[in-house]
């Protein structure tokens, strides 16, 4: 029988306080995120996570035999303020559409919360009613932590937490770009580059992985440039200086790529209008993909279309699945995506 893991042996583990590992494990203030960072890898590393995760199920299961309580009729959805990541945004307001339509056809309620959160939000919030909570996008470890700690279901949406077991729903974004790339390859372009900070969020890791494995299968050597990795696609202004600097850069050198693949559409975009200020030709000098399917400027960007409103609905369907079934294994699904050839992808130039 496996030894239970405690606050004790996690803080033997790590050297801290046993007060340390128990703020820092329920998502509370009073220790730095550097040491918050250490105790929950440590946790990890020891069980702890799956532990609490199995003892969480067994009381649901429990509270749901024994009680005689009406059933709970409202989901909370959780969006928060980070690096544009709102209901507003082209993308996510797609998702959270998927999710309203699917809260209202199964006859519930929602509790949406947009503003920027910060800790002990959540013990704020009556749980009485609650059927559970769908995260969507990037949500801090800690905020992951005081969801968790909480004891009711909850899915992660285009997020996965790598210390927190839970059922999570993506875009196939290794599987989109791979294919993406690969066209490109097809083409005859043999001079790649990936844009966009891939650091943000694990989509867009998703996506670098993807492209890396095209490059791969086909012999390609990378020969990425590193700082077109950093570009965050949510300073226009910025964004557009560094990339026009790096592109500068690239083309002293006669090292100019001859297709871009972005991280997504508004990456794209500033990709495109940037090779434009150069005095070059999309796609005639440089040929540009996107992700998402978000061509705001009209550009005929080459995507993949995005299951946005699909990914909000299944979430639904997950969280519902859970809160009937609170010991089965946890899900992560993937969502396939459609690229769409449009007007910023050709063969190189001879």
């Amino acid at each position: 029988m496996s030894r239970k893991v405690t606050l004790q042996s996690i803080a033997d583990s790590v050297g801290f306080s046993k007060f340390a590992v128990s703020r820092a494990l329920a998502g509370k203030s009073g220790v730095t995120p550097d040491t918050r960072d250490k105790i929950i890898e440590a946790a990890t590393k020891l069980g702890y996570f799956n532990q609490l995760s199995k003892s969480h199920k067994a009381k649901t299961k429990d509270r749901e035999i024994q009680s005689s309580a009406p059933a709970k009729r409202v989901i909370a959805v959780v969006i928060p303020n980070l690096r544009d990541q709102t209901k507003d945004n082209p993308y996510w307001g797609k998702i959270l559409e998927g999710i309203t339509e699917s809260i209202e056809k199964a006859e519930l309620n929602m509790i949406l919360i947009t503003e920027q959160l910060s800790d002990h939000l959540f013990s704020a919030i009556n749980q009485e009613g609650l059927l559970g909570y769908i995260c969507v996008g990037f949500i801090p470890t800690q905020i992951v932590l005081e969801i968790n700690n909480l004891g009711l279901p909850f899915v992660l949406v285009d997020h996965e937490d790598p210390f927190i077991p839970s059922d999570s729903i993506f875009m196939n974004n290794f599987d989109c770009t791979r294919q993406l790339t690969s066209y490109l390859i097809g083409l005859g372009h043999r001079n790649l580059q990936f844009v966009g900070d891939i650091s943000i969020i694990r989509s867009y890791y998703d996506r670098w992985k993807g492209y890396s494995a095209a490059l791969e299968d086909n012999g390609i050597a990378s020969n990425q440039h590193p700082d077109l990795l950093k570009l965050f696609d949510m300073q226009p202004e910025k964004v557009r200086e560094a990339a026009l600097s790096q592109f500068i850069a690239l083309q002293s050198k006669n090292a100019l790529p001859t297709a871009f693949v972005c991280i997504n559409d508004h990456m794209a975009d500033v990709v495109i209008e940037t090779l434009q200020v150069m005095g070059l030709q999309v796609p005639r000098d440089c040929s540009v993909t996107g992700f998402d399917d978000l061509d705001a400027h009209s550009f005929g960007i080459t995507t993949v279309l995005s299951a946005k409103n699909a990914l909000g609905r299944r979430a639904v369907e997950m969280l519902q699945r859970r809160s009937e079934q609170p010991a089965a294994d946890y899900e992560k699904i993937l969502f396939a995506g459609k690229m769409i050839i449009k007007k910023t992808t050709s063969a190189p130039l001879a």
